[in-house]
């Protein structure tokens, strides 16, 4: 009995791991998506740079997109930073446990072509650029999603593709 629970537990653990590991992968292709769908005024090193503040495996998954493919022929470069480098990047990801740190942010960012997008839900109003959604689907199932603050990309000057308006929703 004592085996069977605890091949329960091993089972349950491996499914969530799982399930946590393709949110990861989801997010990573979102925000590689972003960068093909989005043209900055400024381009460090001819490079489109994403800064992950927190830790995630979405960074890893941005490395592994970046080896394999190009954004508009320049280089992904993705890279673990903190808030004194937030403003060093064309992205700016914010993971769940730092989400407190938005607003901040938005004020370091200010009158920067720096894209946010947030992990946690709903903090467009907050200062994020994008925020991941997670919606229900008539299968019970989540799906990831993404809300946009339109005025908010609009006044950073970042040039974006008509493809991008059609996926998400508008804050």
């Amino acid at each position: 009995m004592k085996k069977i629970f605890v091949s329960f537990l091993l089972l349950l653990f491996c499914l969530t791991s799982f399930s946590q590991l393709s949110v990861k992968q989801h997010q990573a292709n979102y925000i590689f998506g972003f960068a093909r769908l989005m043209k900055w005024t400024e381009y460090k090193d001819n490079q489109v740079i994403v800064n992950v503040i927190g830790e995630s495996l979405v960074l890893d998954y941005l490395n592994q997109l970046a080896y394999k493919n190009q954004v508009s022929g320049r280089k992904l470069l993705a890279k673990q930073s903190n808030f004194d480098n937030a403003t060093d990047c064309n992205i700016l990801f914010v993971t769940t446990a730092n989400s407190y740190l938005v607003p901040a942010l938005s004020q370091k960012c200010a009158n920067t072509s720096v894209l946010i997008i947030t992990e946690e839900e709903g903090l467009t109003n907050e200062g994020a650029d994008i925020s991941f959604d997670y919606k229900k689907i008539s299968t019970g199932d989540s799906t990831l999603s993404y809300t946009y603050n339109f005025n908010s990309i609009n006044q950073k000057r970042i040039a974006v593709a008509v493809e991008f308006f059609g996926y998400g929703l508008i804050q």
